[in-house]
């Protein structure tokens, strides 16, 4: 739980670093870009033993500030850094997954349409026809075939998991 005290140095600590000098108009500079796994962190609030921590970014100036964590990300009350901290997120997990060698079932619950999107604007896919195939394949219930498995595993593994591994 954030006290009021971490509140005030988060806001502290971010206003510091702003351009505007008000609160409303300062949170507005700052996006999520990146996240990362540490154990016992401590968030710019003071706040101790966090485990998922972010990157955020001024669009201003440049300065970043980290490690902070979900709950003062939250703090900010944006809906678009909330969705940059899910797909940083899950950016980060991806990443971690192919570092550990996981299975396809392990990817497939960290792809989203979003991240799909991402990988084709990026050109991760060869045609429309791949994007389609692991589109299709992540809203799908049931396992896939073993011919789409065989497909989708040369996409993730060959195509999506060089691209995730080389990502600053």
């Amino acid at each position: 739980m954030i006290t009021k005290n971490a509140t005030y140095d988060l806001i502290a600590t971010v206003m510091d670093n702003s351009k505007e000098k008000d609160w409303e108009k300062a949170k507005h500079e700052w996006r999520v870009t990146s996240y990362y796994h540490m154990i016992d962190a401590r968030c710019i609030c003071g706040h101790d033993h966090i485990n998922h921590c972010y990157v955020i970014e001024n669009q201003l100036s440049g300065k970043t500030l980290q490690p902070i964590g979900s709950s003062c990300i939250k703090k900010f009350q944006s809906n678009s850094m909330v969705s940059e901290m899910d797909f940083v997120t899950r950016i980060g997990t991806l990443k971690k997954a192919f570092d550990q060698h996981v299975s396809y079932g392990a990817v497939k619950s960290v792809l989203n349409q979003e991240l799909i999107d991402f990988f084709d604007d990026n050109h991760v896919f060869g045609s429309d026809s791949e994007y389609d195939f692991v589109s299709d394949m992540i809203r799908k219930r049931k396992e896939p075939s073993a011919k789409q498995q065989k497909w989708l595993n040369s996409i993730i593994f060959y195509k999506i998991k060089p691209f995730i591994v080389n990502l600053k």
